[in-house]
């Protein structure tokens, strides 16, 4: 019995050269519960018909949609709500409870003060775009964005203060295993979804197995939060492989 309730699930990027139904059907056969659907590949924005598909095809499966993947990235656009409006629409359709969303294209440590207040009230609009469709938005947790790190990512949240505003988390193959405790301790009231794998330095790919002992300690700390596991790279881009992970991650969880 998974004691944590945290759902597990496969953002759709991992596979971008399978095909929507064979997503569905590798996260059905090795027992997944929803799906993260990219914007890039399978559910580019602003394409009812695909949507609509899509949200058909998740549910004839018994499938979750955890998230939307988008593309969107803050600081990028003139006109904010022409832009951010598809992304709202198709995430809308598909009936997904999140659009993640990037913070910019400037590490946090380069970034001046008006770039972070640019950020901010740019996700002020966004989130209350988004909040008349009862759908938070999570930044993407990643390296050369402003949310590359723990303060950073808390300053911008803190600075735009919207209530279903929130944060990605994922490992940094840059940092200890210390430090990575520490910044699901900083932001864990934030974090509304967990991308899933296990990297080693120079960014290789590792199975979960291997991590079993660092995430056993990540899931300690999320276990309140009940949000999703997202598988996003697997070693060798593997079919077989993703369902090894997922076999050790619900052991995790059950212990």
């Amino acid at each position: 019995m998974n004691r944590h309730k945290n759902k597990i699930g496969l953002t759709s990027v991992t596979f971008r050269k399978k095909s929507v139904e064979e997503i569905l059907d590798i996260c059905t056969a090795i027992g997944l519960d929803g799906i993260e659907w990219g914007g890039d590949v399978h559910l580019p924005p602003g394409d009812p018909q695909n949507a609509d598909a899509v949200a058909s095809g998740t549910r004839a499966h018994n499938l979750e949609v955890t998230s939307y993947g988008s593309y969107y990235r803050l600081c990028s656009h003139e006109d904010i709500e022409k832009e951010f409006r598809p992304v709202l629409l198709t995430a809308s359709a598909i009936h997904a409870p999140i659009i993640r969303i990037w913070a910019g294209t400037v590490p946090s440590a380069d970034a001046t003060d008006a770039y972070y207040e640019r950020a901010a009230r740019e996700l002020d609009l966004i989130c209350d775009m988004a909040d008349r469709y009862r759908i938070s938005v999570g930044v993407e947790y990643h390296r050369n964005t402003l949310t590359d790190n723990r303060d950073s990512t808390r300053k911008l949240l803190d600075r735009a203060g919207r209530e279903n505003l929130y944060t990605y988390w994922q490992m940094n193959p840059d940092l200890t295993h210390s430090e990575h405790l520490e910044e699901i301790k900083v932001l864990k009231d934030k974090i509304c979804c967990v991308h899933t794998f296990y990297w080693g330095g120079k960014n290789t790919r590792l199975t979960m197995r291997e991590g079993m002992d660092d995430w056993r300690e990540f899931i300690e700390l999320l276990q309140d939060t009940q949000c999703p596991f997202l598988f996003e790279f697997v070693k060798d881009d593997s079919v077989e492989r993703l369902r090894e992970d997922a076999d050790t991650l619900k052991h995790l969880l059950s212990i």
